[in-house]
């Protein structure tokens, strides 16, 4: 009785909402959990907002504390004066990381959420753990015919609920 009371305890679905700072922008940070082996920093890509990883969170939160970000301009954060580049939303992860002070995260990007969190991880080698979900379009690929053949790759292992 007392394991299955920590269990649902630890696997709690209740959202924290914080913010971490860099001047005047703000990443907004939607975490649940506690304690596991490693924490998980989700980051969603262009047009979609944290709660993208809503269904996926509670199951990562099984192995660790599961923190999902809204990054400046996406997710209702008010966007910046100056547009930012990759890089830039890339130091604004690691400031989440460092603020939340989380040892060596599982690192999850999305669609444009991978390109910020491969420049991240390919500047911080303590960060050993990256997966993308997703990933942009490789630019010597960039033709429709490609990547029409790519889909086809990928959807024929895929549910048809997904196709």
């Amino acid at each position: 009785m007392r394991e299955t009371r920590e269990r649902r305890r630890r696997l709690s679905t209740a959202v924290r909402v914080s913010r971490v700072y860099d001047g005047e922008i703000y990443v907004r940070v939607n975490s649940i959990g506690e304690g596991g082996t490693r924490p998980f920093l989700l980051v969603p890509g262009i047009g979609v907002s944290s709660t993208y990883f809503e269904k996926l969170a509670p199951h990562l939160n099984e192995f660790g504390p599961v923190h999902a970000v809204d990054l400046p301009g996406f997710g209702g954060v008010p966007h910046p004066d100056d547009a930012l580049s990759i890089r830039e939303f890339a130091d604004l992860v690691g400031t989440v990381i460092d603020e939340l002070g989380l040892d060596d995260p599982i690192v999850v990007g999305h669609s444009m959420g991978s390109q910020i969190v491969s420049d991240l991880v390919s500047r911080r080698p303590e960060l050993s753990t990256l997966v993308l979900i997703g990933p942009v379009v490789h630019p010597t690929e960039r033709r429709v015919l490609t990547q029409a053949v790519r889909f086809l790759q990928a959807a024929w292992h895929e549910p048809g609920t997904v196709k």
